[in-house]
């Protein structure tokens, strides 16, 4: 990693390549990769990534952007820094347990998808509309019943 460093790459990103996860754990990630790879802004590598290497313009960059509650793998692609990614071998933890449990890991892929990608605000404005628009042709239908054709409407149009 510190090769590509001197070489002039400000990321070097550690791809692992043997994953020793559970099964669920390695599906929800693939999930996440290709779903984001869809619909993100940032395009992620493949396999993901378990950890990388930043030179001091990425530092600086984040130290002045303070950014909360974000994946900042993902801040350091979406900034477009000359990047690699590195091919490295998992090796199994003997000490303690990840402290990423299942809801920090759902923290980071809602701050990733709200963050770096428009497809939530654009599925929020679309819903907006359809529920708007059902509402108003409800509505036409409920008073052109009433006034129209004299049916009397029970329940909520009433109020």
């Amino acid at each position: 990693m510190l090769q590509y460093a001197n070489e002039g790459i400000e990321v070097v990103i550690g791809e692992n390549t043997n994953k020793n996860r559970k099964i669920t754990s390695k599906f929800f990630s693939w999930v996440f990769y290709s779903l984001f790879n869809l619909v993100g802004d940032v395009k992620l590598p493949s396999g993901g990534a378990d950890f990388f290497l930043i030179t001091k313009r990425p530092i600086e960059f984040l130290l002045k952007n303070k950014e909360y509650n974000t994946n900042v793998f993902m801040l350091l692609l979406w900034a477009e820094f000359k990047s690699t990614t590195l091919e490295c071998e998992n090796i199994a933890r003997t000490t303690e347990r990840s402290k990423w449990t299942f809801t920090k890991r759902l923290r980071l892929v809602m701050d990733s998808f709200f963050g770096f990608s428009m497809a939530p605000l654009r599925f929020i404005t679309i819903a907006g509309i359809f529920f708007s628009t059902t509402s108003f042709l409800f509505l036409a239908y409920t008073v052109w019943n009433y006034f129209f054709l004299g049916t009397p409407v029970p329940g909520i149009p009433t109020v």
